[in-house]
Parts: C-alpha cells; sequence; structure tokens
C-alpha cells in the first residue's frame, strides 16, 4: 500500500513535505526571537563592538609579535620591581638552594633496593652536576643552569637546551643554553622533502618537530661587530626545546607573564606621574601674577630680565622679594591623592592573577591579610610551584639523564653494568624541593593523627617534605650507632607533658 502512493506522489511533493517538516523541527528548538542568542560572547552589539578579536591561530599570532613581546617582557625583568620578584620565587621555590635531587629505586634480581648500584649512579651524577662539568662554558653548575633555564623559559617564553655528545670533559657530555633569538621567527617555508619550518622550528607531517635552524651568532651582537650570518640545522634529538605550550600545534612558547604584561606598564607610568607630582607637591611651587590693584613700574632684573620673563627657583628656607606689581600664586597639588592605596591594591592584585601568584607572595604585602587567607594563598602558590617542579622534571631532568646515563657509563664514572642501564634508567626519579609546614606544631600533630588512623604512611610525610624514607632511616640508624659509641643520647622524652632532655 505505501508503495503503491510513493509511486503516486509526485516527487516535488515529497520535496516540499520534506522541508516543511525540517522547518518544524527546526522551530521547536530555536528561540523564539531571532535576536536571543545561546551564548552572549558571541553576539555583535553596540557595547562589544570593538571586541573583535582576530582569527589568527597560535603561530601566526606569535609570529607577529613574538619578539616584541619577548622584548618587552625583557625590559621589565631589568626594570620593574614586580617582574624581578616574579622570578625570584620561581627560583627559590621551584629549584632552591639544593635544587632538584636525583634519587634512583632500581630493584634487584630479588626485588630488594639495588642499594650499590643505585648510589654508584647518584655519585655519578653528582659529580657530573658540579660546576665546570655539565655545562659547556665549565663556568655553570647544574643547579645554575637549572635557574637560568627556569628563568629564561618564564621570561622569554622558551629556552633552547643543546646536548653536545663527545664533548671535551670527563664525562664526554655537556648541555648548551641557546637564547630563542637563536631560533628564527623569520624563517618560515616548505622544504623540498615537505616539511615545514615555523619560526625557525622544522616539522614533519605529523608536526612532530625534526630540526632547529639555529642562526650561528645572536642577532644582537652586531653592537660588537659581528654578522648574523647563516643558519645551522641541528636535528630535535640533539636539542630540548623547553617551554610551556597552551595551545595545540604551538610552535614557540611566549613569556609567561604576557597578560600582566600591560598592566604592569600602566602601573609603571602611574607610579611615575605620582612621584613626580609629590616632589611638586613637596617643593610647593607657584606664580607670579600680576597685581590688578597695583601700577607696577618697568621691572628690569639682573641680565636685562623684565617682569614678563620671571622665572625662580625656590630653595628652602629662602624667601623672595616681589617685583613691584606683582603678587605669588601658591600651587599646592595634593599628592599622592588618598585613592593612591587602593588604586595601586587592585591593580597590583590583577597582576599577580596574571603571574597566577597570590597578591601578598608577589607583592610582599601582608598587612591586611589575615592568617587564613595568608595561609590559603601560599598553599595555593605551593601547588603552582609544584606543577611547575613537575612540567621541569619531565620536559628536561628525564631526558638529560637518559642521555647523560650511557657516557657516565662508557667513560667509566659510573661503576654499573651497561647491560643494567635501562634498569637504573627506569629507576630514577626526582626530589624536588619541598617547603616547612606553616604551623608546624599543627600541622604535624595533623600528620601523627593521620599515620595513627591509618590514612597515611610514614613514608607519605617525608616524601612531602622533599626527602627520601631510606636516607632518614640510615641517618637514624647511623645516630644510634654514634650514641653506642660514645656513650651518649641526645633526644627528648614526653613526662608530665613537659618536654626533657635527656642525657646520659
Amino acid at each position: 500500500m505505501l508503495s503503491w502512493l510513493a509511486r503516486k506522489i509526485h516527487p516535488a511533493a515529497l520535496d516540499r513535505q520534506a522541508a516543511a517538516v525540517a522547518r518544524t523541527a527546526r522551530a521547536a528548538i530555536m528561540p523564539k526571537s531571532s535576536g536571543v542568542r545561546m551564548f552572549k560572547a558571541g553576539t555583535a552589539d553596540r557595547l562589544s563592538e570593538s571586541w573583535n578579536p582576530s582569527g589568527y591561530n597560535v603561530d601566526s599570532a606569535l609570529r607577529l609579535g613574538l619578539r616584541r613581546m619577548r622584548n618587552r617582557s625583557r625590559e621589565q625583568f631589568y626594570n620593574n620591581e614586580y617582574a624581578k620578584r616574579f622570578y625570584g620565587l620561581l627560583k627559590s621555590n621551584v629549584i632552591g638552594h639544593a635544587g632538584i635531587a636525583l634519587q634512583v629505586k632500581a630493584l634487584a634480581a630479588d626485588g630488594r633496593l639495588d642499594t650499590v648500584g643505585n648510589r654508584a649512579v647518584e655519585k655519578a651524577w653528582k659529580k657530573w652536576c658540579n660546576r665546570g662539568s655539565c655545562d659547556v662554558t665549565r663556568k655553570l653548575s647544574f643547579i645554575d643552569l637549572l635557574k637560568i633555564a627556569l628563568e629564561t623559559t618564564a621570561r622569554d617564553g622558551e629556552v633552547f637546551i643543546r646536548k653536545v655528545k663527545g664533548f671535551p670533559n670527563a664525562f664526554r657530555f655537556a648541555l648548551q643554553l641557546l637564547e630563542a633569538d637563536l631560533v628564527d621567527e623569520n624563517l618560515n617555508t616548505v622544504l623540498a622533502n615537505g616539511n615545514k619550518i615555523r619560526m625557525g622550528v622544522e616539522f614533519d607531517s605529523w608536526d612532530a618537530p625534526v630540526a632547529y635552524w639555529i642562526l650561528k651568532n645572536h642577532p644582537g651582537d652586531y653592537l660588537y661587530g659581528y654578522t648574523v650570518g647563516t643558519h645551522e640545522r641541528i636535528p630535535a634529538e640533539e636539542i630540548i626545546h623547553l617551554y610551556a605550550p597552551e595551545f595545540v600545534r604551538q610552535s614557540r612558547g611566549f613569556p609567561w607573564g604576557h597578560a600582566a604584561m600591560s598592566r604592569l606598564r600602566k602601573i609603571d607610568k602611574y607610579e611615575e606621574a605620582e612621584v613626580t607630582a609629590a616632589y611638586g607637591a613637596a617643593a610647593k611651587m607657584g606664580f607670579y601674577e600680576v597685581d590688578p590693584a597695583a601700577d607696577p613700574e618697568e621691572y628690569v632684573g639682573e641680565d636685562g630680565e623684565t617682569a614678563e620673563e620671571l622665572l625662580s627657583e625656590f630653595d628652602p628656607f629662602t624667601i623672595e622679594k616681589l617685583p613691584p606689581g606683582y603678587k605669588f600664586k601658591a600651587w599646592d597639588p595634593q599628592h599622592p591623592a588618598g585613592n593612591y592605596d587602593p588604586f595601586m591594591s587592585r591593580m597590583l592584585r590583577a597582576v599577580a592573577s596574571g603571574f597566577m601568584l597570590s597578591y601578598h607572595s608577589l607583592c610582599n604585602d601582608r598587612g591586611d591579610a589575615n592568617y587564613g587567607s595568608q595561609r590559603g594563598g601560599t598553599l595555593e602558590d605551593r601547588d603552582v610551584f609544584k606543577t611547575i617542579q613537575t612540567w621541569l622534571c619531565e620536559w628536561l631532568l628525564e631526558d638529560v639523564f637518559r642521555e647523560w646515563l650511557p657516557y657516565a657509563v662508557l667513560t667509566g664514572n659510573c661503576q654499573i653494568p651497561p647491560s643494567d642501564m635501562p634498569r637504573y634508567g627506569d629507576g630514577a626519579t626526582w626530589k624536588p624541593r619541598r617547603w616547612d609546614w606553616i604551623d608546624p606544631l599543627k600541622d604535624v600533630t595533623a600528620k601523627i593523627k593521620e599515620m595513627d588512623a591509618g590514612l597515611t604512611t610514614a613514608t607519605s610525610i617525608v616524601s612531602e617534605k622533599g626527602e627520601d624514607i631510606e636516607d632518614l632511616y640510615q641517618e637514624k640508624q647511623q645516630e644510634m650507632q654514634l650514641e653506642t659509641t660514645y656513650g651518649v643520647t641526645l633526644g627528648t622524652t614526653q613526662k608530665g607533658g613537659e618536654s626533657i632532655a635527656i642525657t646520659a
């Protein structure tokens, strides 16, 4: 029956009927008024007509402004106190004075920790990290190199680290830091093999980097009479491109403080204007004006100066006699004004958010913060630093360690069998710096209660402090042996709620 009806109905009528059904369905799900949009951020009206960003992808946007943004970030690093503090906080909290320690946890055939082999690897790594060994300039220790790499990445958006294999040192392996300026963002082309060079980085068809095109001389070296010269193509396996990608298909990094840079610049100009105005207010300047009630005589001052050319400099504790027919009109600006502090506080809070830190940490201002807010801000800051530590370990330390280990073994600096290198490489872990508890008594008491309740372990608690439980037990064992040897016991015990020192 249905097939007979279908043959009788003209195809054009079926098309009209289908179109009507589609219109009815669309009307059921679309808003009744054509003026209503699903997303206000996508509307175009009088209030948002100036909000019209380009449709460039991230690489196109970077290509147009990367060098200028990088140079502006460096200028703020040179001259702005808040930017300088941000980079200082990064180095001290992410790297710290002791750096990021290597902890090897390789297991032996019996399933126990291979203590001898682990110690041999850690000892060789520590030797290579010493000043004069790990860096091609022989001027930096590995801690120095990490701090410079981190600070440069945050300030410039990226840094390039070349793994120099066969370098003439005891390990035959070293690292070379390369500034972002050496990877020419103006080099953009398609090669004969189909690879594309975007801002100095060569990519294959899968957008995987295969090489970096490095300028032989720094573009800023023209001050010394050098020529920039040509590029050197370095395979990607020899380069660590250290940056924090935030977009899909992002070829280069950009400064971490990019969102705060413009506001920092405005703050700097505003403070300069306030200081200038405050200086004027302190000087109590003024003007000469003609007294309309007087009949001034013709005034001729020194060097033929007439009354119309009067200009005086005011010195403290001096009184100046006015020319006939003139009176002094004081100019007394009130600066800094009463809204200076709240305005600066509001602006700097936005800057701190742009740097992903709390206001009281970045601005070193704890005047209006109570204990709870300071604690909360400090914990949030530490989470940010921990995230950066994890990124740094994954992007830099693990790569360097796996490249370094074969050279350390083959040069005789690390006494482990070459066949065991994968086992020790897989057993490598990193111990970044950690921080003291904010309220030690309360925090330690809470940890003890958690451990008593079975909610945590001593290993976890020691790890939170950036230490290793095995090292702690070894130190305790050594202390017990020393106490036995010398017949002296140092420690405390609890008696009646009091802490009593015990010596023998």
